[in-house]
């Protein structure tokens, strides 16, 4: 369960950093970790199949909810700071306008 935790973390690191094309080598990563592991611990083959395959799915998973929490903050972002100029537009406005001989302001 401890790879599979992990998996899920690094993935959603991942995804709010990279693009998609780094979970190949990701997950070539985290299923030789889960084999090392495996084998280290004396598991049968069918305990490492299963424990890659859920590494390697925890993997994506994380990497699809750090890539969503990370659009949703920029969209967050971008409301906040485009509605945030106009609110006091009209009070600063000045209008520019041109004379025969001369440019001037009004307030």
């Amino acid at each position: 369960m401890l790879p599979a935790t992990s998996a899920l973390v690094i993935g959603a690191a991942l995804g709010m950093r990279h693009n998609v094309f780094i979970l190949v080598p990701a997950s070539v990563a985290s299923v030789a970790a889960a084999v090392a592991l495996g084998m280290a611990c004396d598991d049968s083959a069918w305990v490492i199949v299963l424990t890659s395959f859920l590494t390697v799915a925890a993997l994506q998973i994380g990497y699809l909810l750090g890539g969503a929490a990370l659009r949703s903050e920029a969209n967050q972002d971008l409301v906040q700071t485009t509605v945030a100029p106009i609110e006091g537009a009209l009070e600063r406005a000045e209008v520019l306008y041109f004379n025969r001989n001369s440019l001037a302001k009004s307030q």
